[in-house]
């Protein structure tokens, strides 16, 4: 389904751009599971109430709407902007896309369906 769900366009790729919290033992706050345990992705403190709002507001901002790159992406509806975690490690922001190769990956699901696994899967 490719991140389609029932039908629903992806705005968002994972649950860290919604409402996802991972607290960690030392009172860390982070809004990606792979992101806990790196200091740029700790949004704050829960022992001190410390969280820093801005940091947590562009986690719950990060949609296709607001990544540049994906407003005008015939696939943001797909992938819903990719993975944050992966676009701050490589472009050292959230506010970026994360992009797979779409185009190929439709190409080999199409082939895989209506090629190799015939008709009778699709209907």
């Amino acid at each position: 389904t490719l991140g389609l769900g029932d039908g629903i366009p992806m705005l968002r790729f994972c649950t860290a751009a919604k409402n996802q919290y991972v607290l960690c033992p030392d009172g860390k706050v982070y809004k990606c599971w792979f992101g806990a345990g790196d200091k740029r992705f700790s949004i704050g403190n829960y022992i001190d109430n410390n969280i820093d709002s801005e940091m947590e507001n562009e986690w719950h901002e990060r949609n296709i709407s607001r990544i540049e790159e994906c407003k005008t992406c015939k696939y943001g509806f797909i992938c819903g902007g990719g993975c944050a975690n992966r676009a701050l490690k490589n472009n050292n922001s959230i506010m970026t896309g994360n992009c797979a190769n779409f185009s190929e990956l439709l190409r080999l699901g199409y082939t895989k369906e209506f090629c190799i696994g015939g008709m009778e899967n699709v209907l």
